[in-house]
């Protein structure tokens, strides 16, 4: 089940990423208690614990963009993919819940705004696709359900510096599918395909495009997760792991968290008995922030009253625990 999406921009302001450089403060008096505390102005700060147990935190918060000029209009499902080097944000097709979309926009986050762009050729209207930053400027798009109901396995590479798109064709490729998680993992110079369905199956098989070698390959694995489709998959950089979490599965909604190990071409299980965790759910944010060391979610579409989530999670992978 797909609801729409406001097209309204949200940021989170994580302030360990606000720093760069380094960070010098003095003090003259030493501040130990929630009391010391609460007798100066604070921002971007919270108080917990009490007495000399009291610890100041810094804050977590969203805050709204509202962008200059015109905008996206609201949709589901749409091809979302962020390029660091040129800071900007590509968007790509979706569905309104009457239409399916074909248009592309580039978001600036320097100068806030949005830029519509219509190159041709260009991938027919689809939603439930995927598209990735493999270089600067360069993505890849690939699959996706169109308007007949017809899903798709053509691979587009979209140069935002020429504005062009460019059709290839490969000899072995994943097959048709819709609502798969794929994951460039620069390091390796490869995209992670994991997942999906076609609307009649739900798969479970993984696979990386090579970006040097321009080829597909299929990973063969002795174990897998559950098959599975709208999922999250983000890579963690410092344990050289594809981690995929959740989704909905043949007998409903999920909440498993597995990882894949790129160097020993193996799977893992990490066990979500946590006491505090998030609920099953599908279709929702799922990215690595390496500043904070933290996997983060965002909303999805959890089946109860109400059955959108805005909840906001963090999860250490190092200590298997959620907040």
């Amino acid at each position: 089940m797909k609801k729409i999406l406001l097209n309204t921009i949200f940021i989170v302001l994580l302030c360990p990423l606000c720093f760069s450089g380094n960070v010098f403060g003095w003090s003259t008096r030493t501040y130990t208690t929630d009391a010391d505390f609460s007798g100066f102005s604070r921002d971007g700060v919270e108080i917990t614990g009490s007495d000399t147990a009291a610890q100041l935190n810094l804050t977590r918060n969203w805050q709204e963009i509202t962008p200059a000029g015109g905008s996206p209009q609201a949709r589901h499902s749409a091809a979302v993919s962020w390029d660091v080097a040129l800071s900007s944000c590509l968007v790509h097709g979706g569905n309104t819940g009457t239409d399916h979309l074909i248009d592309l926009w580039l978001y600036n986050s320097k100068d806030n705004t949005w830029l519509q762009r219509a190159p041709s050729p260009r991938p027919s209207a689809r939603y439930g696709h995927k598209v990735v930053n493999i270089s600067t400027g360069i993505f890849l798009l690939f699959g996706g359900l169109d308007s007949a109901g017809t899903y798709h396995n053509d691979a587009w590479f979209y140069d935002q510096h020429k504005n062009t798109y460019a059709q290839k064709y490969y000899g072995v490729t994943p097959s048709s599918r819709a609502y798969f998680s794929m994951e460039y993992l620069p390091e390796y110079r490869r995209v992670y395909l994991f997942g999906g369905t076609n609307g009649s199956s739900i798969f479970n098989d993984l696979w990386y495009y090579d970006v040097a070698a321009d080829s597909w390959s299929f990973v063969l694995v002795e174990s897998s997760p559950p098959v599975r489709y709208g999922h999250g998959m983000c890579w963690v950089n410092p344990s050289s792991c594809a981690v995929v979490y959740a989704g909905q599965g043949n007998s409903g909604l999920l909440s498993d968290l597995w990882s894949f190990n790129v160097s020993s071409g193996a799977w893992q299980n990490y066990p979500q008995t946590q006491p505090i965790k998030p609920s099953a759910r599908t279709d929702f944010a799922f990215l690595y922030l390496k500043e904070i060391a933290r996997i983060f979610l965002f909303g999805g579409y959890t089946g109860g009253s109400p059955s959108m989530s805005n909840e906001t999670w963090l999860y250490n992978f190092n200590t298997n625990q959620w907040s």
